[in-house]
């Protein structure tokens, strides 16, 4: 029996080594901080903090939503009230792909600033989506730009991995449109899109802080998987009984 049950440990171990292969870069801080070990920074947990607390900031709707120049006033607030011990939050923030200038044409194979599949490193949020996250994309990445819908993809549900209150909604970027004054990036986790919009529009924000919070090496996934393996050993040892 005892054997038995450890083959179907180790054949639950494979089956789920692509959600930890996913969270591979998350790890849990603790306090509500989630850090993350490629682009070196520390996400808030709640990715929808300003609908439980404005931090007395006006213009929040009860959806947690504001527009750009709101959330930067948002963050303001949260370091100025030192939120869980630290006053360097800052928005998430959009660098050129090509690491050189914006390419603002909106593309689905992730080689612009604009539209699906961008995994880049230099757009935190798509990073965090795609790469990380491990989550498709509304379009294939099809070097032609002709969105044809991803199988299973954005439509299905979306892997949030160790975070809390994720909107299938729009996130602010820090980041404004070089070439529009009145438009800044922005993040769709309903389907995986990058774009710019007008800073009057209502959506939610992630704020994150640069760097870890605490050495804690042991990745969200691990011990999702870890409470799983707990739960078998229990119900192997009830069937013993």
């Amino acid at each position: 029996m005892t054997n038995r049950f450890f083959q179907k440990s180790l054949g639950m171990i494979a089956a789920f080594g692509l959600f930890s292969t996913a969270d591979a870069a998350l790890f849990d801080q603790g306090n509500g901080l989630i850090y993350d070990d490629v682009l070196g920074i520390s996400w808030l947990q709640n990715a929808n903090l300003a609908a439980e607390n404005s931090f007395g900031v006006l213009g929040i709707d009860a959806n947690g939503g504001m527009q750009s120049g709101t959330a930067h006033e948002y963050i303001n607030a949260m370091n100025a009230a030192n939120y869980l011990g630290y006053n360097t939050w800052r928005l998430p923030t959009v660098s050129p792909v090509d690491g050189v200038s914006f390419n603002l044409n909106k593309v689905n194979d992730g080689s612009a600033d604009k539209g699906y599949n961008i995994s880049s490193p230099n757009h935190e949020m798509a990073h965090l989506y795609y790469s990380t996250l491990g989550n498709l994309g509304l379009c294939e990445p099809r070097a032609d730009h002709i969105c044809d819908e991803t199988p299973g993809g954005a439509w299905g549900p979306h892997n949030t991995g160790p975070f809390q209150n994720v909107r299938e909604w729009d996130y602010w970027y820090g980041t404004g449109n070089p070439e529009i004054g009145l438009e800044t990036f922005a993040f769709g986790f309903n389907f995986g899109s990058t774009g710019t919009l007008y800073f009057e529009n209502m959506l939610s924000i992630i704020p994150v802080l640069d760097g870890g919070a605490s050495p804690v090496p042991v990745p969200a996934a691990v011990w999702l998987f870890l409470t799983g393996f707990l739960g078998l050993a229990a119900l192997s040892r009830r069937s013993k009984s």
